[in-house]
């Protein structure tokens, strides 16, 4: 990976931000369910990430990451 990167910032790469490619997108950083999180949350600050995952039907590495 590494390696790769500095590949392409050698040969003049100088973004460092993801570029967009296809694939699955992420729902984890879409708006609504920012603030579901938010509204869950207020609602009961005791819930697990796991379960806060699950009621949004969202995977939990995704809610760990964004």
């Amino acid at each position: 990976m590494v390696r790769r990167l500095v590949k392409m910032f050698g040969k003049g790469r100088t973004n460092v931000h993801d570029s967009e490619r296809n694939g699955r997108p992420s729902d984890s950083i879409v708006d609504n369910n920012i603030e579901a999180v938010h509204h869950i949350i207020e609602n009961d600050r005791c819930l697990t990430l796991t379960q806060i995952c699950e009621q949004l039907n969202v995977a939990e590495c995704s809610c760990s990451s964004a």
